[in-house]
């Protein structure tokens, strides 16, 4: 309601980050809580989403000091490509997963937030630069003791053997936890089948074809 040109800005630059056109997805934030009209009324669903720059994992490689003993790098990337995320804040960025050590659950194309002022939790998904790592590897962080963690694949066969590093060691550099993440749902679902792994509603549906033949 009132002036929506501020909301309606932000509409396209969200539709630009994410790589579609506002028509694409008008209709789609027509049914979120708070919309209705995308020509009259604010998108108060939409405030708490912020765009961040989606660096290449050899981009986000750039974060490590001994690279850049001198400072934040991310503000190099200021031309970067721009995706929108929900709650994102300033200093976060974006990083597109290409490998399949964390199939099925996120396939390659897989877009992450990456919070770098937050502390990981055993479970959290991570990014984390190790010293001899040519780029960021993405993992499952798991807090063993005081003194050590471990990163771990999801998928046990692309994946590498559980990584595990000393707290105070200087064999890593960060360990950032992911707090969201954009993915192509029907690359989900084509991992999973690979993987074996099926839905409930799949497996209710296999039983009511085998009751009805």
């Amino acid at each position: 309601k009132g002036n929506s040109k501020p909301q309606i800005e932000k509409i396209i630059a969200l539709a630009k980050g994410l790589g579609v056109g506002v028509t694409d997805i008008s209709d789609e934030l027509k049914k979120a809580p708070g919309i209705s009209d995308l020509n009259g009324v604010t998108f108060d669903s939409m405030e708490s989403w912020t765009l961040v720059p989606l660096l290449t994992l050899a981009e986000a490689r750039e974060m490590t000091p001994r690279t850049h003993p001198f400072g934040d790098r991310l503000s190099a990337f200021v031309n970067a490509q721009k995706v929108g995320f929900p709650n994102a804040k300033a200093g976060d960025f974006a990083v597109q997963i290409s490998g399949t050590s964390m199939l099925p659950w996120y396939p390659p194309g897989t877009r992450v937030l990456v919070e770098r002022d937050g502390i990981p939790a055993t479970g959290d998904r991570v990014i984390a630069m190790l010293d001899d790592s040519e780029k960021p590897v993405f993992k499952i962080f798991v807090d063993l003791d005081s003194h050590r963690f471990a990163l771990l694949s999801i998928n046990a066969d692309a994946g590498c053997a559980p990584i595990i590093l000393e707290k105070m060691s200087r064999d890593w550099f960060w360990v950032w936890p992911i707090r969201a993440s954009l993915r192509d749902e029907a690359e989900i679902d084509k991992a999973m089948a690979a993987a074996g792994i099926h839905h409930a509603w799949e497996k209710w549906l296999s039983e009511q074809k085998k009751i009805n033949n």
